[in-house]
């Protein structure tokens, strides 16, 4: 059987302190990725590398910094002769993506992200919300949950498993009803309300901060967050419309998989990823690639 690669790229909540030095030290293209972008963002690399998770987990700093462990981490995979034939990024991951498959350079799709994290951050500074992973229910379930309390439906992430984001009171609302109901929901360690009408305002900013970038054709097949398919023009839609709109998850790595792709890496930080994809379907070959030691781990495997 063909191999037929795809590079996945994680989005925030997946960063931890020491992220990407070991790729630093020991990949050259991964370094060229870190020292340019460190000339937009100074600090950058001790963010990365050395700054407690506390600062990490804010918007505007996960946000950067998960993008540079990601695009090099994709660099040193390059650098090992594994290349994909199609992307995709789960969120902020998204933008990695993009880059990935050459719709902008790398700076420029740095300064997207800094513009983004920042829109985000107000948003979430202005709509006080939270979000919370609702395990083991189907879709259906969670969704009508979801109008009757007043929350959102935002991150369809693989079978059993939908993350919810709205109003604080209304989150816990929610815990508190699905408890009741024998339902297991975990709220999640972040400080707004993502994906949903909070983030509106950060999805306007980013639309008009779009209208000045050109965007080019993807080099490499590319799929939406926000329609669960290839990417298609206008991209700059699907690109500010992501912010604002569900991520759907389950349904793009199924049609990665219905295109042909039957091998995964999950490039940059953690292994939310990893996880996702083998319980939407286990027959598909999937790594992480994050340090030198799973850089190592997907070359072994995929040289047999």
């Amino acid at each position: 059987m063909d191999k037929k690669i795809a590079f996945v790229f994680s989005g925030q909540g997946t960063q931890y302190r020491g992220m990407g030095q070991q790729l630093y030290q020991t990949s050259q293209s991964a370094q060229k990725v870190f020292d340019t972008l460190e000339k937009i963002k100074p600090n950058l690399k001790k963010l990365c590398f050395e700054t407690d998770e506390s600062e990490l987990c804010l918007t505007i700093n996960a946000q950067p910094c998960l993008f540079a462990v990601s695009l090099a981490a994709a660099a040193a995979l390059e650098e090992y002769g594994i290349n994909a034939q199609a992307c995709a990024g789960f969120s902020l991951g998204e933008i990695s993506a993009i880059v990935y498959a050459k719709m902008l350079d790398l700076e420029s799709g740095f300064r997207l992200v800094l513009k983004r994290a920042q829109a985000m951050q107000n948003c979430a500074q202005l709509h006080k919300g939270g979000m919370a992973a609702v395990i083991g229910q189907e879709n259906s379930v969670v969704e009508d949950l979801c109008a009757k309390i007043g929350v959102y439906p935002v991150n369809y992430n693989c079978p059993g498993q939908l993350t919810i984001a709205g109003d604080v009171p209304k989150i816990d609302e929610f815990i508190a009803i699905a408890a009741s109901k024998g339902i297991r929901v975990i709220k999640l360690a972040v400080n707004g309300a993502f994906h949903c009408p909070h983030m509106n305002q950060a999805a306007q900013e980013i639309k008009q901060y779009l209208d000045n970038i050109t965007i080019n054709d993807p080099a490499i097949d590319i799929y939406s967050n926000a329609s669960g398919q290839k990417y298609a023009k206008p991209y700059s839609n699907l690109i500010y419309q992501q912010i604002n709109s569900s991520v759907k998850w389950q349904t793009i790595i199924q049609r990665m998989i219905d295109d042909g792709i039957n091998i995964f890496i999950e490039v940059g930080a953690g292994n939310t990823l990893t996880k996702f994809i083998k319980k939407i379907n286990n027959s598909v070959q999937v790594y992480n690639a994050q340090d030198q030691n799973s850089l190592k781990a997907v070359t072994n495997a995929l040289s047999r």
